[in-house]
């Protein structure tokens, strides 16, 4: 009987044991997501109509209003690297870069950005105790080490070639902010407010800060990480503080149709491009793109677009355009 009773408990424990082993494994060793493969430059429809009908709207301008808009526009984009060498000089003291978390913008960033901007403090997405555990897999040479869905490990070896001694913080609100939070009941406690607070427990007078957040974060609108840094910041007027979109041409969009409309006007400008200065642009993109400037324009100060390889089915390479 004895026998028969520790037979018949084996099997449950066996499956709690070997669930439980897999259920580590997954977290430990988890596989990278899919990066999405794009076959047809137009993945918003919709949007596109837009740009077709800002190219018509262009057509319809005199020649030399037409050269005009060219020329404002060529003057107002830059290239990846020229902006960088730009942002190098300006000395900003806070980089509120906000994404989307993707493998492609984890890979733009990791090549194109922290190898070339040297970071003092880099400020991600988790708490303190989650990131002890990303820093470990990064030490034990992962390939792939995730935050919020996409590879950081990448990000961290970048920012540590630019530069070495960089010091890298989780500011996410912790579990007990979070109760205290909910605790106090009050309308102004917030989130962001709380992300702010962890900010300035962290800033170091002197040092270039680079905070990596989602995208509306960075934006300089109410309620939002950025715009309470500006708020909270004791007088801080000698603190140079920019907030930054990073965003892929086909993750929205307003923004596909956009850079579709800048290849038919066949500017010069190469494939990653910023605008530095999203305000400056002519007022005809702020009228003929009004859901780019509502929700990519206007609430940052500077936009950084990335360009995404499209397939072609008829032959094995990408057009990088």
């Amino acid at each position: 009987m004895v026998r028969l009773f520790l037979i018949v408990l084996a099997w449950p424990l066996a499956i709690v044991i070997v669930l439980t082993v897999y259920g580590w494994v997954r977290d430990e060793f988890p596989e990278p997501p899919r990066e999405a493969v794009f076959s047809d430059p137009v993945q918003f429809p919709e949007s596109h109509r837009t740009a077709q009908e800002a190219l018509a709207r262009f057509a319809r301008l005199a020649p030399v209003e037409q050269d005009d808009l060219r020329a404002a526009l060529e003057a107002r984009l830059l290239t990846v690297d020229a902006w960088l060498q730009r942002l190098d000089r300006a000395q900003y003291r806070v980089l509120c870069l906000g994404e989307f978390h993707t493998p492609a913008t984890r890979r733009f960033l990791a090549t194109r950005f922290f190898p070339h901007y040297r970071t003092d403090v880099l400020l991600l997405e988790t708490t303190p105790e989650a990131l002890a555990g990303i820093e470990r897999r990064v030490r034990d040479g992962r390939a792939y080490v995730p935050l919020l869905d996409a590879d950081i490990g990448g990000v961290l070896r970048a920012a540590r070639t630019g530069n070495a001694a960089v010091t890298v913080r989780g500011i996410e609100e912790t579990r007990t902010q979070l109760r205290a939070r909910e605790t106090r009941a009050a309308p102004e406690a917030t989130r962001d407010r709380t992300l702010a607070h962890n900010f300035w427990e962290q800033f170091r007078p002197g040092a270039r800060h680079v905070i990596l957040y989602g995208a509306l974060h960075c934006s300089d609108q109410p309620h939002w990480l950025y715009r309470y840094l500006r708020e909270q910041s004791p007088p801080r007027d000698a603190i140079r503080m920019l907030d930054v979109h990073v965003l892929g041409e086909h993750q929205h969009g307003p923004l596909e149709a956009f850079t579709w409309f800048l290849d038919q006007l066949d500017l010069h400008h190469p494939g990653d491009f910023v605008i530095p200065d999203t305000r400056a642009l002519p007022p005809e993109i702020h009228e003929w793109f009004g859901l780019l400037d509502q929700h990519v324009l206007t609430p940052f100060a500077a936009l950084v677009v990335f360009r995404q390889p499209v397939a072609r089915p008829d032959r094995n390479v990408t057009d990088a355009r």
